[in-house]
């Protein structure tokens, strides 16, 4: 990580932007792990710290494959089509502030469990579940989008390899964390 002067709402013990010349720690750092409010939007710290790590020249702004590490490190995931508009919204290289301001605009478009229960739905039976074979089925017909591999890493998720039905609600909660 890495030492910068303060910002307001900073603490001295966590690093943070503004000063010339930033030194980074060399003691080895482990990834960041995305951490949630409770609202499920990632805090502050986590944004912050996930900045300053994946700013590996500390130039206090992100490039473009600086940008995407970290939206990805914190659980967004942008599609390329995402990327695009948060560059025009946001800039190329944004800084703290910005990358909060995007990781925000991102939250926003980001599917949540009730989205997907809802694209679930004509395949959810009216117990909440879903039949394994089902499951199976439909991620098989995404032949474009899933690999063989991939198909087999989602329904594995759902648990639908070992049982012959699976709470949808659990799955979508699932499918939002990776």
């Amino acid at each position: 990580f890495y030492s910068y002067g303060m910002m307001d709402g900073d603490s001295a013990a966590s690093p943070t932007c503004g000063s010339a010349s930033p030194v980074r720690d060399q003691s080895p750092s482990p990834s960041p792990q995305p951490e949630e409010d409770d609202d499920g939007y990632p805090s502050h710290e986590l944004m912050r710290d996930v900045f300053f790590f994946c700013d590996r020249n500390a130039d206090g702004v992100l490039s473009r494959s600086e940008f995407l590490e970290a939206l990805d490190t914190v659980g967004m995931f942008p599609s390329p089509e995402d990327m695009e508009k948060l560059y025009a919204e946001h800039g190329e290289e944004p800084d703290l502030q910005t990358f909060r301001a995007a990781v925000f605009a991102q939250s926003l478009r980001r599917m949540s469990v009730a989205d997907v229960r809802k694209q679930l739905n004509m395949f959810t039976k009216l117990d909440g579940t879903m039949d394994s074979a089902a499951l199976k089925a439909l991620v098989s017909t995404m032949g474009d989008v899933c690999n063989a591999g991939e198909v087999q890493g989602i329904v594995k998720l759902a648990g639908a390899d070992a049982a012959p039905q699976f709470p949808v609600q659990e799955f979508a909660s699932s499918l939002l964390r990776i």
